[in-house]
């Protein structure tokens, strides 16, 4: 025969605490309203009548037209009141009666504490710190849980993380420190606030920074302006030496004066005494810059490629010397 095997559920003893959630749950469990519509009244319910109405209406009868004149006000009041009365005693009679039909077990149950009734204003519970606002980040005891498990790497990672918790508040309180360190030593580091002898004094040494680099701006500005005259005065006084072909745009009469052709080297060579060997270094006859060539057939020397054609022109007796502008 098999042994029996014996379930842990069905052989371990039962709990202390089995039952308790499901106790607290029941306890404050907020009640059926249906019940309470179950056993609502109607209060215009046409299958009740009052005993007391025949009487009433054999007294309103037997009553006089006078005394109904005069008491109409009064009744109307009395009347008024006796049905708001009814009124509440017909809604406590339903809450009553739906009160009733709530088992015992799913009522609430009124608690009392016998120490509230020594002091009349309780002093209220102090309030739970929050994350931001506790010293340190280490769990209190309170924080515990209250069942712990018994597995090895269970153990082994709560060990961990309480490391990394405790390496974590050792950075922090670190950091803290320096952190006051740094403020202590800039609250070190602040000025006195200054008195009025300290800014007068202040003062008086910058007017007199002020008034050197015043100065110094003057003398600067008067070396620019000096300097600025003296470059337009050499603008307007200088003057060009050598030849130079000037052209006159304007309404006149021109006529020709003396010759209108250019001298060949030749006859500049007799004029001057002077033999061609010692030209050197002669400057061009149109832009009056160092001359690198000189023209074949004149003997003039030129420049560049634009005064070789101003010479060409003058050859072919396109252009006219002027007396008047004194030249070509």
């Amino acid at each position: 025969e098999p042994e029996p095997v014996e379930w842990l559920a069905t052989s371990r003893s039962r709990r202390s605490t089995a039952g308790n959630r499901m106790k607290s749950m029941l306890a404050n469990e907020e009640p059926d309203s249906d019940l309470e519509l179950l056993f609502a009244e109607s209060e215009n319910d046409q299958g009740f009548s009052d005993v007391g109405d025949d009487a009433s209406d054999v007294q309103m009868d037997s009553s006089s037209d006078d005394e109904d004149e005069n008491n109409a006000g009064d009744d109307l009041e009395g009347e008024q009141e006796l049905e708001r009365q009814a009124r509440e005693r017909r809604a406590a009679q339903r809450k009553r009666k739906a009160q009733d039909a709530i088992p015992a077990k799913f009522r609430k149950k009124v608690r009392i504490n016998p120490a509230a009734s020594d002091t009349s204003t309780p002093a209220p519970a102090p309030r739970p710190k929050k994350k931001s606002e506790r010293t340190s980040w280490l769990p209190s005891p309170a924080d515990l849980p209250t069942r712990a498990s018994s597995r090895k790497t269970t153990r082994m990672s709560k060990e961990q993380l309480h490391q990394q918790m405790i390496e974590r508040e050792e950075r922090r309180l670190k950091q803290l420190e320096q952190m006051q360190k740094k403020a202590a030593k800039m609250e070190a580091l602040k000025k006195p606030p200054m008195t009025q002898e300290d800014r007068l004094r202040e003062a008086a040494i910058v007017e007199k920074r002020n008034s050197k680099s015043l100065n110094r701006w003057e003398v600067a500005e008067k070396q620019r302006e000096e300097e600025r005259r003296a470059k337009l005065a050499a603008l307007n006084q200088r003057t060009l030496k050598g030849p130079v072909i000037t052209f006159w745009t304007g309404l006149g009469e021109a006529r020709r004066l003396g010759r209108t052709t250019l001298p060949t080297r030749r006859r500049i060579s007799k004029a001057k005494g002077t033999s061609n060997r010692r030209m050197l270094h002669q400057n061009c006859v149109i832009t009056n810059l160092p001359a690198r060539y000189r023209d074949p057939q004149t003997g003039l020397p030129y420049h560049n490629v634009a005064a070789y054609q101003e010479l060409q022109r003058i050859k072919r007796g396109e252009l006219s010397w002027s007396a008047i502008l004194n030249a070509w």
